[in-house]
C-alpha cells in the first residue's frame, strides 16, 4: 500500500534507512539512507570525503586537513550553524541537551520543532554507545 500525505512537511524527516546485503560481509548489518526518497531534497552539507573521487590527487585529506587546522577536530562531521562551530555529533546532541543549539538556531532565524522532546542520543544505532 501507499503512504499518503496531506502535506509535504508529513515526509520530511521520514527518508527511508534501508539494509544493503550485498555490499556487506554476512556478519555485517550494513544500512543506508534513501536520500532519493526524501521529497525536499537534501537539507544537509558533506562530502564522500573516502569516495574514489576524492582520493584521486589526495582531495579528501586536503579537505580533512583544511577543516582540521581550522577546528583543530580530526573527525567528521563538524557542525556549524551560523558560521560557529558546534564540534561533532556528540557536541551538537549536547549543545541541544543544554540549549545552546536552540539558542544559535534562534539567533540565525532557522526554523525547528520548539516543542520537540527528544533525547538526541537515542538516533544513534543501539550498538554506538553515547561518549
Amino acid at each position: 500500500m501507499v503512504a499518503r500525505f496531506e502535506s509535504i512537511l508529513e515526509t520530511v524527516g521520514n527518508t527511508p534507512v534501508v539494509r544493503i546485503k550485498k555490499l556487506a560481509p554476512p556478519h555485517v548489518r550494513l544500512y543506508a539512507m534513501v536520500e532519493a526518497f526524501n521529497p525536499m531534497g537534501s537539507v544537509k552539507d558533506r562530502l564522500a570525503l573516502d569516495s574514489v573521487e576524492y582520493q584521486a590527487e589526495e582531495r579528501g585529506a586536503k579537505i580533512r586537513a583544511a577543516l582540521s587546522a581550522r577546528t583543530s577536530l580530526a573527525t567528521i562531521p563538524q557542525i556549524f550553524v551560523g558560521g560557529e562551530l558546534l564540534g561533532g555529533c556528540t557536541d551538537l546532541f549536547d549543545a541541544y541537551k543544554r540549549g545552546r543549539l536552540q539558542e544559535l538556531l534562534e539567533k540565525n532565524q532557522v526554523a525547528y520543532e520548539r516543542n520537540a522532546q527528544l533525547d538526541p542520543y537515542s538516533f544513534l544505532p543501539t550498538w554506538l554507545h553515547p561518549r
